[in-house]
């Protein structure tokens, strides 16, 4: 059985949505390459099965403003952030970010950042390196739609070295239940020829992962290759994720571990690092974050989110209003699991921080 996503575009923007036969959800993807825009936003539908984590009551969504609030409660938080047109974007922003985060009299003791991002090691090692002077260093890193998580390694000091991160196998072992690399790739082989060769592509090996097969369609061709690659990874019995995403043209279909994913790797990492989830706080701008901020931890919507996301965190506003109208008053929360901040980019995460855990 494999989950498929497709592509709803915006300009500039990389959108898909997705759908699993039978049994439908909100949620949403998302990152950059050539031919294709791959900023990312989008409207997804999961199935049940994958929205597991998010069934259990949460509180409150609310729409904040920017206004600073006295102090922060005492326990540390688990922060996981998308980085492009969240955390990063504006330098100024990521900086103030910074300052707040290691500012001891302004967050807690004990704290973790953790980056969960579309972008490869290799081009998160790049972004680093070039906003070394902004860009706070991250506990842990959620990579390439969520099929790699890594752990800082703390006894390496030179921060070019390429033992600077070390992989989380456990995490890569989970990825094999129902995943076979070689079908996936028999399967997109097989639709690349359907769909004829000037038309489709395996991408270059370095977008490769041996949880995630992505290859290159001009739109026209993305309907007809995701079908013909769901239809035969149903028939070999494969599980898997297909995302299809991009602007201009080209469009991109990963086909990722039906484990993999951004809630699934938040949940990991918050696990590995021993947060309850009313400490968690997850942040995004676009569509490829909803999963992570549909889950049972607090979730951030920055100011400058895409129109998608904006969507869903009203949508989200209005179910749960409804909810307590419905329950009463044994039913309202005094918490707002969900806050759309008015400031952009990293200052919105420090006004969510605020909203969430200031008293």
């Amino acid at each position: 059985m494999s989950t498929v996503w497709c592509s709803l575009c915006v300009p500039g923007r990389r959108r898909a949505s997705s759908f699993r036969a039978n049994s439908f959800r909100f949620a949403s993807t998302s990152s950059s390459r050539r031919h294709a825009t791959r900023t990312p936003s989008s409207i997804a539908l999961t199935s049940s099965a994958s929205s597991s984590s998010s069934s259990s009551p949460s509180p409150k969504t609310k729409c904040i403003s920017s206004a600073r609030q006295k102090k922060p409660s005492a326990a540390a938080i688990l922060v996981v952030s998308d980085l492009d047109g969240t955390m990063v974007g504006d330098d100024q922003s990521t900086s103030e970010f910074r300052a707040f985060w290691e500012d001891k009299e302004e967050i807690f003791c004990e704290s973790k950042l953790v980056y969960s991002t579309g972008r490869s090691l290799e081009s998160f090692r790049a972004l680093l390196e070039e906003k070394r002077k902004v860009l706070v260093e991250p506990e842990m890193l959620i990579c390439a739609v969520g099929t790699k998580v890594y752990a800082k390694n703390k006894k390496c000091t030179t921060s070019g070295e390429e033992k600077k991160w070390i992989e989380d196998k456990e995490w890569t072992e989970q990825l094999e239940v129902g995943w076979d690399e070689e079908t996936v790739r028999a399967g997109c082989t097989n639709a690349i020829r359907m769909c004829g060769e000037d038309s489709a592509h395996f991408r270059p090996e370095e977008e490769q992962n041996a949880h995630k097969i992505t290859c290159g369609l001009k739109d026209e061709k993305v309907t007809a290759f995701v079908e013909e690659l769901d239809k035969y990874l149903r028939e070999k019995n494969v599980k898997a994720k297909i995302i299809s995403s991009g602007t201009g043209g080209w469009k991109y279909v990963d086909c990722v571990s039906n484990q993999a994913g951004k809630l699934e790797s938040l949940e990991f990492v918050r696990k590995k690092l021993g947060f309850e989830v009313e400490r968690t706080v997850a942040c995004g701008d676009s569509g490829n974050d909803t999963l992570m901020l549909s889950g049972r931890n607090l979730a951030i919507v920055v100011g400058n989110a895409q129109k998608d996301l904006v969507r869903w965190a009203e949508k989200a506003i209005l179910e749960e209003e409804e909810e307590e109208e419905i329950q009463g008053e044994e039913g309202r929360s005094t918490k707002n699991r969900v806050v759309m901040a008015k400031a952009f980019e990293a200052r919105g995460i420090v006004e969510g921080i605020r909203a969430h855990f200031y008293s």
